[in-house]
């Protein structure tokens, strides 16, 4: 009489469920090292087990599988000018006619 293998996390599928969480555990620790994600964010790892019984009860299919919570890349601000030419509006992100506050603190120096 041969002796039945046990299913456990480590003989499902020939141990499937060690390599999904590996690969999700890499994801996570590649986006910690993101600087764009926020640095405090939770992140979480799931590993889902799936088991639907045949008609008899005799036996189960087994589905496993792996995802992640990862947050997103923190939000950017930014601000653009806008103006009215010829050619319709206008949009871009600096004023060619605005002194710099060096070239404002120069004026004032040579003024005064």
């Amino acid at each position: 009489m041969s002796e039945y293998q046990s299913v456990t996390l480590n003989s499902i599928n020939g141990g499937v469920m060690g390599e999904l969480f590996q690969r999700s555990f890499d994801k996570v620790l590649e986006n910690i090292a993101d600087p764009a994600t926020p640095p405090k964010a939770t992140r979480e790892i799931l590993l889902r087990v799936r088991i639907k019984p045949n008609a008899s009860r005799e036996g189960a299919e087994i589905t496993v599988r792996a995802e992640e919570k990862l947050p997103g890349v923190k939000e950017s601000q930014s601000y653009m000018l806008l103006s009215l030419t010829d050619d319709g509006v206008h949009a871009s992100v600096t004023n060619p006619t605005q002194l710099t506050l060096a070239d404002q603190l120069k004026q004032k120096h040579e003024g005064a």
